[in-house]
């Protein structure tokens, strides 16, 4: 991981951790919303991005990149990097 920036973001009045990430390949960005619920991964594809959102134990991981690969190798470094209890 090259370049990071780490922030808070609100998206519908909830708070979560905003990081992006730029590496040489592109940026990406993962946002954790702590407290929120998924039964299951959700793939989605909007205005030229994609994305998942990523249920874990007591938070909601979203990534979103350009493509697909893209997605799947940061989502494979984030939770070799993060775990949640």
């Amino acid at each position: 991981l090259q370049n990071k920036l780490y922030t808070t973001c609100e998206i519908n009045g909830q708070r979560g951790l905003h990081v992006v990430i730029q590496e040489e390949d592109g940026s990406f960005t993962v946002i954790v919303f702590p407290g929120n619920y998924l039964d299951v991964m959700h793939a989605f594809r909007q205005d030229g991005l994609v994305g998942r959102m990523i249920p874990v134990n007591g938070a909601v991981v979203a990534i979103v990149g350009t493509t697909e690969l893209q997605i799947a190798m940061a989502q494979m470094r984030f939770f070799k990097a993060v775990q949640f209890g």
